[in-house]
């Protein structure tokens, strides 16, 4: 194998049994026909996948695509039922933090038994002790049992264990989502310390934002398979466009045929374009957001410029209709809004079956996280605009950016 490549899998799959009842595992074993009584579910199917020395390879997927046991076989924690792992190298696997803790043993007594277990040697024992320690902040409660600590003091003790013997291959699944802001940001000072001395990463989260900045690689693991290998941010955009995708399926069966894989995804049928549910007024469809070169995308960075767009085909005569972005965060909490009201901007007649197109150009001001926009077609059938109105709503979601308060906003009768 390459010295370069630090992993290596070649057509690894991993198949569970699963019993619907505990009894037929003994009903199994005793029976003179070697008959079956489980049925077997695929976690992961076919994967092959190298992986450089000082890479930083970010695994996006959508629930149950198989990231957590693509990461255990790596860890060598699982083993596939077949294909083979090839590792150059100590990994240190942190699927979760408090998973090396013995509860009943002390801080101290941790710390030993995890130099003890990865062949650390004996005049380097002493100063990695005192590293861990202060980075666990635990102080004099390192000689307590562990299960006497509170949830972040175990994190820390985890954390500071996991990557004080300096592995060559680091995996890291979603733990760091725990703990405050401050244990995260020493956290990823103390990884990236590591990857300035060759340490390989293997990283898994759901947080988009630091996927694309923290990784140099990126795989999208849909249906047990890869699906897409490519740098972050278009990657990203992807999972991005299957995770708030009204038409999911739409994006799944694009990635099928960029990877020239063939497909055994039941959920893959043609849904209709809407993005939303008809009612008496209206119709949207083709919602989508816009980078100022045109490219569709739902990863937003602050400062840059995007356009939302969509169509709206009316089912009625109206009259003096507008249109209505909502901006929330993830939580539903109200950001802003901006209405074509306010800047005079009003259809005033509308036929039935007509068919508008809409653009709004805004500019991205928020810090990194989740937000939504929700797009409003209102007929106004009163004059102070304070009651009486019918409302059609669609929703587009995307990672770290909102509506901004220089919007342009442009309506053209198709």
């Amino acid at each position: 194998m390459d010295k370069n490549i630090i992993i290596k899998l070649e057509k690894i799959s991993k198949y569970y049994k699963i019993y619907e009842r505990a009894r037929d595992r003994v009903k199994e074993a005793f029976s003179p026909f070697r008959k079956k009584y489980y049925k077997e579910f695929c976690a992961i199917k076919d994967i092959d996948l190298e992986i450089k020395r000082g890479e930083v390879l970010g695994i996006f997927g959508l629930n149950g695509a198989g990231k957590s046991t693509l990461l255990k076989i790596i860890a060598g924690v699982v083993t596939p039922t077949a294909g083979s792992v090839k590792v150059q190298g100590h990994v240190n696997a942190m699927l979760e933090l408090t998973g090396s803790l013995n509860p009943e043993l002390t801080g101290e007594q941790n710390i030993k038994f995890n130099l003890n277990f990865n062949n650390i040697a004996n005049e380097k024992r002493a100063q990695i002790t005192q590293e861990i320690v202060e980075f666990a902040e635990i102080g004099r409660h390192i000689n307590q049992p562990v299960k006497n600590y509170s949830n972040g003091m175990k994190a820390r003790l985890g954390f500071g264990i996991a990557t004080a013997t300096k592995p060559e291959v680091l995996i890291v699944d979603e733990v760091l989502a725990v703990g405050d802001a401050i244990f995260q940001n020493k956290c990823f000072i103390k990884i990236r310390e590591l990857l300035k001395e060759g340490t390989t990463v293997v990283f898994v989260s759901h947080n988009v934002p630091l996927m694309v900045e923290f990784c140099t690689r990126a795989i999208f693991l849909h249906d047990r398979q890869i699906l897409m290998d490519d740098e972050p941010r278009k990657v990203a955009h992807y999972y991005q466009k299957a995770l708030f995708s009204s038409d999911k399926n739409k994006v799944i069966e694009e990635l099928y045929i960029l990877s020239g894989k063939k497909s055994d995804y039941e959920g893959r049928v043609k849904v209709k374009e809407s993005s939303g549910t008809v009612n008496d007024i209206a119709y949207i469809t083709n919602l989508k957001i816009n980078d100022a070169r045109g490219v569709e995308t739902s990863f937003l960075e602050m400062g840059f410029e995007y356009t939302i767009s969509f169509d709206v085909t009316f089912n009625r005569n109206c009259e003096k209709v507008k249109i209505e972005f909502v901006a929330r965060d993830i939580t539903g909490k109200f950001l802003t809004l901006f209405n074509s009201y306010s800047s005079k901007n009003i259809i005033e007649s509308i036929e039935k079956n007509e068919t508008y197109h809409v653009e709004n150009t805004f500019k991205c001001d928020v810090y990194k996280g989740q937000y939504s926009i929700e797009v409003d077609v209102i007929e106004i059938t009163d004059d102070r605009l304070a009651e009486s109105v019918d409302s059609f709503k669609a929703e587009i979601k995307f990672e770290a950016g909102s509506i901004s308060k220089e919007n342009k906003l442009y309506i053209k009768k198709i």
